[in-house]
């Protein structure tokens, strides 16, 4: 009897400890629950703010598309980075191609830019940025050189023979060396991501590239690519490397360029008022201030609260006399060049 007396208690003990076990277990589980409950409501919550915020921005896209549109039946004078005697007298907000910042938005913020679609290295066609040989610096050789070899082998990929541009370039055989099937295209770029495939397109390459127009597009007789003003790139819309690259700017230099586009920009103020006149006359040699006709929109639509944006851009020739810039015979659809959402 002694001995089932003293057994009871550490039974209890033991049954206790159980209990106590599946409470600490079930408690753990519960605040699992609580929190992933949590994590899931807060994921979707975001997820239903970007997809808010996509909206916004397409929409704010279609509204530039309208106003810039507008723009150009209402003022025939598209030369950027000057005063419009025209516009003196209206309250109509100018929208041209010259990155110049839109905002509007109640909750959400959306900011809007357009820029012209021809600005940054061309790499359609046959010979794919052969522009860049003109602009070589002699004082850098390395660099001269690292461009030589990207332009033999993006040459080799866009020509239609098999005969290797020497020393740099490819062909199939080297390709199947390598262990890529299919290489070269032997045909001109489709798409501008395809340089991504090139070796050394990283060091050649200085700013953005320039959009491939699609297949036998034209614009004013002469493929897009081709049809700058005597060749020479878009200022507004031109990278601040290809800026410095063209002009041959020391870092002071190409400050001052910059801080004078943002003036305009924001305050439009001429850039005559901002640059000496040296300066000036290099980058009215060398860039070109009329417009194009095809616009890149950007919209980019935060919602500062959630710590969140989306951002849209489409390019499109946005000049209506032309045939191109309609997907139909009819000319009641635009035809677009690019749709993007981030």
């Amino acid at each position: 009897m002694a001995a089932a007396q003293g057994i009871a208690p550490r039974q209890k003990g033991m049954a206790l400890v159980a209990v106590l076990g599946v409470l600490a277990v079930a408690g753990l589980m519960i605040a699992h629950l609580a929190v992933l409950g949590e994590v899931v409501q807060r994921e979707s919550a975001v997820a239903a703010e970007r997809m808010r915020l996509k909206y916004a921005a397409e929409s704010a896209v279609g509204d530039a598309l309208w106003f810039y549109v507008v723009d150009r039946r209402l003022f025939a004078n598209r030369s950027l980075g000057q005063l419009d005697v025209a516009r003196e007298n209206s309250d109509w907000e100018p929208w041209m191609l010259d990155g110049r910042r839109h905002r509007g938005g109640e909750d959400t913020t959306v900011t809007l830019a357009l820029f012209d679609a021809t600005g940054g290295i061309d790499l359609s066609g046959d010979s794919p940025g052969s522009e860049l040989r003109d602009r070589l610096d002699p004082e850098e050789t390395d660099r001269n050189e690292r461009i030589r070899a990207f332009l033999d082998l993006a040459a080799d990929y866009a020509d239609g023979n098999d005969l290797r541009r020497e020393p740099y370039g490819k062909e199939r055989e080297d390709y199947e060396r390598e262990g890529l099937p299919n290489f070269p295209r032997n045909g001109p770029l489709q798409f501008r991501e395809e340089v991504y495939w090139l070796e050394g397109w990283r060091d050649a390459l200085s700013g953005h590239i320039q959009i491939i127009p699609p297949r036998n597009v034209q614009v004013g007789g002469r493929t897009p690519g081709r049809a700058r003003a005597a060749g020479r790139p878009p200022f507004f819309s031109s990278s601040p490397a290809l800026i410095q690259n063209v002009l041959r700017l020391t870092d002071n230099e190409l400050e001052l360029v910059l801080e004078a586009r943002r003036a305009w920009r924001e305050e439009r103020v001429l850039l005559s008022d901002s640059l000496d006149a040296d300066l000036l006359g290099r980058i009215n040699s060398s860039f070109s201030f009329a417009e194009s006709g095809l616009a890149t929109i950007e919209a980019r639509a935060a919602a500062p609260r959630a710590g969140t944006h989306r951002q849209v851009r489409i390019t499109l020739n946005a000049d209506l006399r032309q045939n191109a810039a309609f997907a139909d015979q009819n000319a009641q659809a635009l035809a677009l060049w690019e749709r993007r959402i981030h």
